[in-house]
């Protein structure tokens, strides 16, 4: 899910900081067809995580279910054969229904811890990117000492062709570039 939400949040800022360049140039389609799949892939890997995690809750329910259940009846047979107190076969049967309360909601918050170190893992990730060089670096002075002030190109009575067995594309071109 997050994977999938990164490209779509910079989508969003590229169009917006380049919205001129594509109403001049007319791609609007271009970009609500790229926008869309890449919010069609977000919205698969949501559902995909949310059927999974139904699942999983499920599960879960289910497994703690039964061992409350069997707890249950190791309580009623100890209370059976013994001669256990009716308040604390009460207690007894309120803390195992705590303990597979909590068991759910421990799993389910070390889930979600898991996720979210998984966030931090990210932005850990882009902070050891290395950070861009100044604009003005010490070598600048060396190279603006020895860099030509001006420049030309120039092209004298210029033949060329793409393969040796075609025609000449350019022919007799001249041209100066100051």
């Amino acid at each position: 899910d997050v994977n999938s939400r990164s490209p779509l949040y910079s989508e969003v800022s590229a169009t917006i900081s380049g919205l001129l360049a594509i109403r001049v140039f007319r791609q609007n389609g271009n970009f609500v067809r790229r926008f869309c799949e890449m919010l069609y892939t977000n919205l698969r890997a949501c559902l995909y995580m949310d059927r999974t995690q139904r699942f999983f809750k499920i599960m879960m329910s289910a497994t703690l279910n039964i061992l409350t259940i069997f707890g249950t009846f190791v309580c009623i047979f100890v209370a059976y054969f013994t001669n256990l107190d009716a308040g604390l076969f009460g207690l007894t049967m309120l803390m195992i229904q705590d303990i597979a309360n909590y068991g759910n909601w421990l799993i389910r918050i070390s889930l979600l811890v898991d996720i979210n170190m998984q966030s931090v893992d990210r932005i850990t990730k882009f902070y050891e990117l290395q950070s861009e060089p100044p604009k003005h670096l010490p070598q600048d002075a060396l190279m603006e000492k020895c860099w030509p002030g001006e420049g030309e190109v120039s092209f004298q009575n210029v033949y060329m062709k793409y393969r040796p067995e075609l025609d000449f594309v350019l022919r007799g071109l001249t041209l100066k570039i100051s």
